[in-house]
């Protein structure tokens, strides 16, 4: 039964104010039905201050006045409806001083017995720092020789429920890092095959892909005319530039920035001597570069070769022989690229090749 606040001050106002009975008032208050005969003598309870059984919310004067009329009928005490809420306590647990000393015996334990807790659900457990944490995990803790395991729970510095509900989450993170390990070794171990979308370029509605054949300046055209010859047999668009890395930069720095907005899917640069041409246009465009060595008249191309082939990581530049050879080469490599997602481009690639493959006769005579 719930007894009101103060129940003698309570009895004291309902005695001087009320017209209920002695029993009535003796139910209500939780006293005996003499005691409150006696306080309303004035042997009892002298001197208490009568309390107000309205103000403090535990009565209504609607009850008062219906018991009042029926002497039989009891005193209900108003019910309250109150929320109360729990707050979770944030941030690093109060440990009391008493038992801080077995924080780093909980620790080892822990780290002994479930060595797959984080450092940070330690921490939130026992109510203790990172530091010291890791400290007691490598050993390293400047007083570790007089450290000795203490289960936590017995120490009282955790309940078991969080002890097993920190174990349960530590199991599941475990077992999820080792399942993206697997995958990611499984996904290593897999054969690597050429993306279909490594070489494809966003084309505008109704147009075709097209090569930009460019060269460092005219005497290049000798060489570099049998890579044209070589896309207009496989019936690829291209178009044909004069672009000096030297002697027109400007010129450079604004095919290369432009050429993915000029449809070009594959760029093939032709180069002699320093041959920077092909290495400065992949640096400032993502679509692919092919090289061709221009030959030299003082060291045959070598120079040419080599300056184009040793390009940094992170800049590609696809090399191919020096002169005729590569140039025609470099012609059947944009054409390779384009058909990954031109049917008809690869469709013609395919006839060529087996009209070559024909044209190799079986016998010497």
């Amino acid at each position: 039964m719930n007894l009101p606040l103060m129940p003698k001050a309570t009895a004291v106002w309902l005695i001087e104010n009320t017209t209920l009975t002695f029993k009535q008032i003796a139910d209500f208050s939780g006293l005996h039905e003499l005691e409150i005969k006696g306080i309303a003598d004035g042997d009892v309870a002298i001197g208490i201050k009568a309390y107000n059984p309205i103000l403090s919310n535990q009565l209504t004067r609607e009850e008062i006045q219906l018991s009042s009329e029926d002497p039989s009928r009891p005193l209900t005490m108003k019910k309250k409806n109150m929320d109360i809420e729990v707050k979770k306590m944030v941030g690093t647990k109060y440990t009391p001083i008493a038992k801080r000393e077995d924080r780093p015996n909980a620790i080892a334990w822990l780290t002994k017995n479930y060595p797959h807790l984080a450092d940070s659900q330690i921490c939130k457990l026992v109510g203790t720092t990172k530091n010291t944490v890791v400290g007691i995990r490598t050993r390293k803790y400047w007083n570790m020789s007089n450290v000795s395991p203490k289960d936590p729970v017995a120490a009282n510095l955790c309940t078991q429920t969080d002890l097993v509900a920190a174990i349960e989450k530590a199991k599941k993170n475990k077992n999820e890092l080792k399942k993206k390990k697997r995958k990611k070794k499984k996904k290593q171990n897999r054969p690597i095959l050429l993306n279909r979308r490594l070489f494809s370029v966003k084309t505008k509605k109704n147009s075709s892909p097209k090569v930009a054949v460019i060269m460092g300046s005219k005497s290049d055209w000798p060489t570099m005319k049998f890579c044209t010859e070589t896309l207009k047999k496989l019936q690829v668009k291209f178009d044909a530039k004069i672009i000096s890395a030297h002697r027109t930069p400007d010129r450079m720095y604004a095919f290369a920035k432009s050429a993915e907005k000029e449809n070009y899917s594959v760029i093939i640069a032709g180069a002699g001597g320093s041959a920077h041409l092909p290495g400065m246009i992949a640096s400032m465009s993502t679509l692919p570069v092919i090289g061709v060595p221009i030959e030299s008249k003082k060291l045959k191309g070598l120079d040419s070769l080599l300056s184009i082939v040793q390009m940094p990581k992170g800049i590609p530049v696809g090399t191919v022989a020096i002169g005729e050879d590569g140039a025609i080469n470099a012609g059947i490599m944009a054409a390779s690229i384009i058909a990954l997602e031109n049917k008809k481009v690869k469709k013609n690639l395919v006839l060529w090749r087996n009209k070559q493959t024909n044209s190799v006769k079986k016998k010497p005579n």
